[in-house]
């Protein structure tokens, strides 16, 4: 296994891809923003936000792969992915506002250039050390970078439409070719951890390989993690941002410690059946466990992605800095990703029983459906419901419906989830809908469930009719909101509505 300091392995490569001196100093997204607001006020550009939007929609894959990389790399903040994107990005976009080329990069290019690049998911910064790894992802980026340059240099002269064709052949080999470099990473990131694994065997600990990208692979193992900083508290237990000494991966690591013996056994059980649903679960917006860890009275479940927040954290963000246009774009684009996770999870006989915002983790501006820790599988059974023991899930979100509950409780939930989505999107406090809501002498007065009229007449409210996006999602979400069982719509029939407006309810890979 060749294994390299993680900067130097991307280093030399980045040497051959920076940026020109001019435009060094757009080394991140904060401040590309800010440069592209500027260079908007410079041409009178009537609604800069709207067109930064636009321009995030077209790049929300690139936005995550460099993003994650950078993290996990470690590269110094002036030499490294997002220094040479944001820079030609920047460059870009100067170039066809000044020459009045908007509508040729913002309508025709960009569209095709976002077509290029695959989700990666949580497991893209495995092994940041390995050069073997690294290197699959390197020509990723250098081709899509070459198809940047071949835009820009279509935009120092007049456009002739045989240019843009022969862009449009340009992205269509590069799409194929960065599938295959991903297969290969995959299968690269799939060897390491078995090599890594067969390299630490002990008898002390016992762990389990369980990306996104592979088998269930049973080794003993001694992976050593180092605490890096408290990320928050789950349901189960704290959750902490670890790195790996050996190879620099940044993992969240959910830690359980028994205090009494005699429940042992049965956080045992719930720990194995977490990773055992999660290895069935491999989605690029479902986060992924890589391992799990038995030690002495302490539980540890390793999992990525190591979150910047959860969607709780970010819609609340989003109100108190007065909505950004940039953060409603990527908004927008979850309800389709989500709801794809949802269905992914349910063709596979899983269903989750605890969906709410703070399940939900946001990493590079992609949305990851998060801790199944009360979640069941119920392949083998006649329906999707069972009669649990214990009742899970969150009050607040819970279905109408008594026990048993099923898959229908799943898209329930997650319509309660796109109505406080609808509600930021459309610039309101959620505060103000759970007032609107409230239903006074009840155990839960914000329950959803408790005013399903009022909810509805709040989705109602706020959601403009010459929006035909937002008329489109409200209409979803009404339907995962149905009282009755019956009438409720599953989640593969919800994602199937929301194809109507393609892209703009959906990543790339999702649609």
């Amino acid at each position: 296994m060749s294994v390299t300091d993680s900067s130097s392995t991307w280093s030399t490569f980045l040497s051959d891809l920076s940026a020109p001196e001019e435009h060094a100093a757009i080394h991140s997204e904060d401040v590309f923003h800010r440069a592209f607001v500027q260079i908007c006020t410079e041409i009178r550009e009537r609604d800069p936000q709207r067109l930064l939007a636009r321009f995030v929609r077209h790049h929300d894959q690139i936005m995550a792969f460099v993003g994650a990389v950078d993290e996990c790399t470690g590269l110094e903040v002036t030499n490294c992915l997002g220094s040479v994107f944001w820079s030609k990005a920047f460059e870009t976009v100067r170039r066809a506002l000044k020459t009045r080329q908007r509508d040729t990069l913002f309508k025709r290019y960009l569209p095709k250039l976002g077509e290029i690049i695959p989700a990666f998911g949580p497991d893209l910064s495995l092994f940041p050390d390995n050069e073997k790894v690294q290197k699959p992802l390197q020509m990723i980026f250098a081709i899509y970078m070459e198809c940047y340059e071949t835009i820009l240099r279509h935009l120092e002269q007049p456009q002739m439409e045989s240019e843009f064709e022969t862009f449009v052949e340009q992205a269509g080999s590069a799409s194929k070719r960065i599938a295959e470099l991903k297969e290969e990473w995959e299968e690269l990131v799939i060897q390491a951890a078995k090599e890594q694994a067969a390299a630490r065997q002990t008898p002390s600990q016992f762990s389990y390989y369980n990306g996104t990208l592979g088998p269930l692979n049973p080794f003993t193992t001694r992976a050593s993690f180092e605490w890096q900083e408290t990320l928050g508290q789950g349901t189960y237990g704290q959750v902490s941002k670890v790195r790996e000494t050996s190879t620099g991966t940044f993992y969240a690591q959910k830690l359980i410690r028994v205090t009494d013996p005699r429940s042992k056994p049965r956080v045992e059980k719930e720990v194995l059946n977490e990773v055992s649903i999660m290895q069935k679960l491999r989605h690029h917006h479902i986060a992924s466990v890589q391992f799990h860890v038995f030690e002495g009275d302490t539980y540890s479940i390793i999992m990525l992605p190591v979150a910047e927040c959860d969607l709780r954290h970010f819609l609340r963000r989003c109100v108190d800095k007065q909505f950004p246009r940039t953060e409603l774009t990527y908004l927008t684009s979850w309800f389709g990703c989500l709801v794809s996770a949802l269905a992914f999870a349910h063709a596979k006989h899983i269903k989750h029983e605890d969906i709410k915002p703070s399940n939900i983790l946001i990493k590079d501006h992609q949305p990851y459906l998060a801790d199944f820790g009360c979640a069941k599988d119920f392949s083998g059974l006649d329906s999707s419901t069972s009669v649990d023991t214990l009742t899970f899930g969150t009050p607040v979100y819970w279905a109408p419906e008594s026990q048993p509950r099923g898959r229908s409780a799943d898209v329930f939930s997650l319509g309660c989830v796109f109505s406080e989505m609808l509600t930021v999107r459309y610039k309101r406090r959620l505060e103000d809908f759970q007032a609107f809501r409230y239903v006074q002498h009840r155990d839960n007065a914000y329950a959803f469930r408790e005013n399903l009229d009022r909810v509805i007449d709040w989705l109602e409210e706020i959601v403009p009719q010459s929006d035909s996006v937002g008329i489109l999602l409200k209409e979803q979400t009404f339907k995962m909101l149905e009282r009755s069982v019956q009438r409720r719509k599953e989640a593969r029939d919800i994602k199937r509505g929301l194809r109507i407006e393609g892209e703009v309810v959906f990543c790339s890979t999702c649609f």
